[in-house]
């Protein structure tokens, strides 16, 4: 069988040994073809050459048309259709002023294909307090009445990405598009401007300076990169541009789509990886 001839929605075997499997998408490639496939109720993908066409055959192979026509003119198959059609005009004078069904929608299994890297998503831009205080010590004892303290208010930038694999997979039912996205990762070390970097000092007249603010700022990349971490930041992420992204990323992904009938403009749902 020609490689060309592979079409979606086709059942042929070779491409699973001892299985039959339904073509989702086939896209060539040159002399090969890439297919993906539903056996047993699970997705797969494998790239077909040249060598693999004796072995891949259809599932069946058509009757003749002159055989078709012959079979049906047989009054097994005659009476019957004479039956169904008189049924068929009877039940249409009976409901012609009924509302038609809703049509059934199947699940599509569908791959999305990617260059692969990451892809930003949002940046989320907030101030943060930070705080130290340092004790004065005198032979390993702190002295409470004499402590140094800093504050610093910095201008927080945290950017979150998701990785690009090379396919992505989603479903199509009920006229929507699910997509399962991977999880958000934030860019470390967190980026903050210092330019606008708001601090105060306040020192104890008996001891020397202790170095408060230098190691206040040394803290601050650890503080930013736990925060973009947390939880509460990344749902934040999520529902505040994440989704926004990665459903416009989609929308243009599927109007290059040849191998599906989705229309571009379907209503797609994004769920991330760990939510």
């Amino acid at each position: 069988m020609r490689l060309e001839d592979i079409r979606r929605g086709m059942l042929i075997a070779g491409v699973v040994p001892g299985k039959l499997v339904s073509v989702v998408a086939a896209e060539m490639n040159g002399d090969t073809l890439e297919v993906t496939y539903r056996v047993d109720g699970a997705l797969g993908q494998r790239l077909l050459s040249r060598a693999d066409e004796a072995g891949v055959l259809p599932a069946g192979d058509p009757p003749s048309t002159i055989e078709k026509w012959r079979r049906l003119a047989e009054p097994r198959f005659v009476l019957p259709a004479l039956l169904v059609i008189a049924l068929a005009f009877g039940a249409l004078s009976l409901s012609r002023h009924k509302t038609a069904p809703e049509p059934a929608f199947t699940d599509t299994p569908v791959v999305i294909r990617t260059n692969g890297g990451l892809l930003e998503v949002v940046k989320v831009r907030y101030p943060r307090p930070v705080n130290l205080t340092n004790m004065f010590v005198v032979l390993g004892i702190d002295v409470p009445f004499c402590k140094e303290h800093a504050s610093y208010t910095v201008d927080a930038h945290i950017t979150y990405r998701v990785r690009l694999a090379k396919h992505w997979s989603a479903d199509y039912r009920n006229q929507r598009l699910f997509v399962k996205a991977p999880k958000l990762e934030p860019a470390t070390p967190v980026a903050f401007d210092t330019r606008g970097l708001k601090g105060t000092l306040s020192k104890c007249a008996l001891a020397p300076g202790l170095g408060t603010q230098a190691d206040l700022l040394r803290r601050v990349s650890s503080l930013l990169e736990a925060d973009a971490k947390n939880p509460k930041y990344v749902d934040f992420a999520r529902d505040h541009g994440a989704r926004d992204t990665v459903r416009e990323f989609v929308q243009k992904w599927l109007i290059t789509q040849k191998g599906y009938d989705i229309p571009p403009n379907t209503p797609i749902e994004v769920e991330f990886d760990g939510e």
